[in-house]
């Protein structure tokens, strides 16, 4: 994982997004282990009723690509 080696340069890093349990299981325990620094860590659940309710609410609801165009 590319957060390890750019805690080790010195930089904050901040990890976002969906991190399934079975790919990242042992390596998040590690990225927080060997951080110098402070470590925090927030979960964020949102149901996924209130996704499709926030997705809604966005100008353009999903990107698309030029191939999905047709």
């Amino acid at each position: 994982m590319a957060s390890i080696g750019t805690l080790d340069t010195g930089y904050y890093v901040v990890r976002d997004g969906i991190v399934y349990a079975d790919h990242y299981g042992d390596t998040l325990p590690q990225l927080r282990t060997e951080n110098r620094g402070l470590t925090h860590a927030y979960y964020l659940y949102v149901s996924f009723t209130e996704t499709l309710a926030r997705h809604a609410r966005w100008p353009t609801p999903w990107p698309r690509n030029q191939s999905s165009q047709t």
